[in-house]
Formats: C-alpha cells, structure tokens, sequence
C-alpha cells in the first residue's frame, strides 16, 4: 500500500539539501568534505532551524493519519546515500559508516551535547556506538559490556536510565556514589580476608588438637561475651559483616578464651577506634591483632591463592594491650581537656586525632617483628596448657 500525503504543502527546506543529482549532498566525495559537512550540520545548522525536532500528523492517502517530521531536509538526510564509502559508493547514515568521520576529527566532541545527541538518533544513527568513535577496539569492548551491565540493571527502564544520568552529572554526586562502591569493595575484601584467617586458623588447630577441644567463632555481642562486633568498624580496615557490625574472632579452648581483631593493610598503617582499644587492653594477654598485608588483586583470587597470601602476609601483634595503655591514658586525658602529648612517627602506635574522630595509629614497625601464623598458633596451645594446669590446681584444692 502505498503511503502520500494527501495535502500537497511542504515541510521546511534548506538550500542545496533535497536537490537531486546536483545538490551538496552529491558532491560528498572524500573524508574531509564530508567531515566539514557534518560539522555544519551537528555545529550549526540543529541550532538555527530546529523543524526537525518538530512532528505532525498528516493525513495519508491510505485513509489513515501518520506522525512525520515536518523537516523536508531532515527526510533527505536520512533517506538519501550520501556517506562515502570504499568503492566510491554511498549509504545511508549508520554508525558504523561515520565511525571513521568521528574518530579522524573533532567531530566526537559535539556528542557532548544533548541537542546533538538528540539529532543524531532522529536520523536513526546509534548514538553509543558513535560516541566510541575514538577508542580502541578493547575500550568498545568493555564500554559495551558496561552499558550492558547497566541496562540489566535498570531492566531497561529509559526512565531510570535518565535519571541515572542526571546523578552521574552531579560531580558531588557521582564522588559519593563511587566511594560508597569502593567502599563495598573494600568491605567484601576485608570479609574475604576475615573468613580466610578464621579458616587457617581452625585448620592448623585442628592438626594439633581434637576438635572438641577448642572452638573458633563468631558470636553476636550481648548474647555472649566470646566474640565483640561494633558499630564503630572503620571498613577500610576492619573484618566486618553486611551490616557494618564489627567481627573479632574467638578462640576458646575449654575455659580460655582469646579474641583476634583483623585488620587488612593496604599500607604501612592500620588504625584502632578508642572502644576497640579499650577491649584489647581489658583483655590483656588475651587479645590479638591480626594485621594482613595485602595486595590490589586480592579480590580477585580465588579461595587457595587467598589462603596462600594471607598464610604469607599475615602478622599477629600479641601482646597489644599493654602497649595501648598509655596511648589509651593519652585519649582519656585529652578528652578532659589536657594536650595530647606528640609521638614521633616511627613509634610503633600514636594517636591520631581530626575534627571528627580519634584513633589509634599502629604502623607497620608494630607487625614486622610480630608472631607468624605458626607462631601464634603455637601461642595459642601454650595458653591453653596453661589453663589446664590452672584448672588441674584448682581441682586438687
């Protein structure tokens, strides 16, 4: 069937456009002057006759009513063979026919702007692909499996696509959102370090001790003293679950119970709140920090490369607590009013102090010269003899 209008007015012209044979659209022959022409196009003339953002219903000689673009040049455009390719022939404009336009020249630069944008898909070109114009082969290949992650995301939702959008062009914004998505990264990989720790130590114990004679948990705080979570978890370093609660782990052998704080170091510092500093010393000899130096691609090992670097990097700074006292004393004292007395940079732990929080630094003098894994599971043993002959005592009085 065919398809005419039935009124025989005529939508909006511009010179040279829509002429046949002889007009500008003929004469696009080589790279540069095609370049030039688009750049007329997407830089000047969207901006001075903007008909072709304009639609209209027209009756149709089929009886029926069809939505048009009132723009006569605008039809040309998107009709006509007018992009030169190999062979000296013309097409339709596509994407992948003005790649080669837009990656030569400043052309890729006007996509930037959305009336641009705009035009560009009313000639029904990929816009996305086009703006890809100057990547390599490889950098095409992750943006589009990005933007692809992104719409499964969104289930396709143009509307919150948009919306999407219009956050990530808030600067302010987008900075929030990807720190509080490396955040989340930091924080699975210090879980990831937390649940390989706990494991090596289960199975060392375990192939020196029957394993009804010591357990390693974690046990929520105010339903058993064994283990302490908090909400003071500082995520860049500390072992902590999905709720930003504060995991240390325990390891009771019969009576004795020893708690080990992990911290993931991924400089030649860790930090300690104030209440985490306060458990350590009230535990005195049975407290632990575990500090794991690790690597960037530590999230990205699969679970027995994991246990190999924390097997190799992991540092067990026993005894902490009576090194914390005084530093514990500094922070109660200041906290009254008095100075915070300065401490050098290479000591082992300082106080740290900004407008909003107070810390314990332990640098990484604290862990060079601190127990292996091997070592603190042997300390680990030592304490539970020791706690055998106590109760062996008391049993005979």
């Amino acid at each position: 069937m065919e398809h005419h209008r039935k009124t025989p007015e005529m939508g909006k012209c511009q010179p040279f456009l829509v002429e046949k044979d002889w007009g500008v659209l003929d004469k696009l022959t080589g790279k540069d002057r095609t370049s030039n022409f688009l750049s007329f196009i997407l830089d000047l003339l969207i901006k001075e006759d903007d008909s072709w953002k304009t639609k209209t219903k027209v009756p149709c000689i089929c009886g029926d009513e069809h939505i048009i673009h009132p723009s006569v040049w605008l039809e040309s455009l998107r009709s006509r063979q007018w992009v030169p390719v190999s062979g000296g022939k013309g097409e339709k404009p596509s994407a992948e026919n003005l790649m080669e336009f837009f990656s030569q020249t400043g052309l890729v630069q006007l996509l930037k702007n959305e009336n641009v944008r705009e035009f560009v898909a009313t000639l029904g070109v990929n816009v996305s692909v086009l703006m890809m114009a100057n990547k390599t082969g490889e950098d095409r290949k992750k943006l589009d499996q990005a933007f692809s992650t992104l719409l499964t995301a969104t289930s396709m939702n143009p509307e919150e696509l948009t919306k999407l959008a219009d956050v990530c062009s808030d600067s302010t914004l987008r900075s929030t959102i990807l720190m509080a998505f490396d955040n989340k990264k930091l924080v699975q990989a210090n879980q990831k370090v937390g649940r390989t720790v706990e494991n090596a130590i289960r199975g060392l114990i375990r192939k020196i001790l029957p394993e009804e004679e010591f357990k390693v948990e974690k046990v929520r705080v105010g339903k058993d003293a064994e283990i302490l979570f908090g909400k003071d978890a500082e995520p860049p370093n500390d072992f902590i679950d999905d709720d930003g609660n504060e995991i240390l782990l325990d390891v009771s052998a019969k009576s004795g119970k020893h708690l080990i704080e992990i911290k993931s170091a991924r400089t030649n510092s860790v930090r300690m709140t104030v209440p985490q500093a306060r458990q350590a010393l009230n535990a005195e000899d049975f407290f632990t920090l575990c500090v794991v130096e690790i690597t960037p691609e530590f999230p990205y090992l699969n679970d027995e490369q994991a246990a190999d670097l924390v097997a190799k990097n992991c540092h067990f700074v026993f005894p902490i607590g009576e090194k914390l006292g005084p530093l514990v004393q500094q922070i109660d004292n200041f906290e009254k009013g008095e100075e915070l007395l300065s401490t050098p940079d290479n000591q082992e732990m300082q106080v740290d102090v900004t407008e909003t929080q107070i810390r314990i630094r332990v640098n990484d003098i604290a862990w060079q010269s601190a127990l292996s894994l091997n070592q603190f599971i042997d300390l680990l043993i030592n304490q539970r003899e020791e706690f055998k002959k106590i109760e062996t005592a008391t049993s005979a009085e």
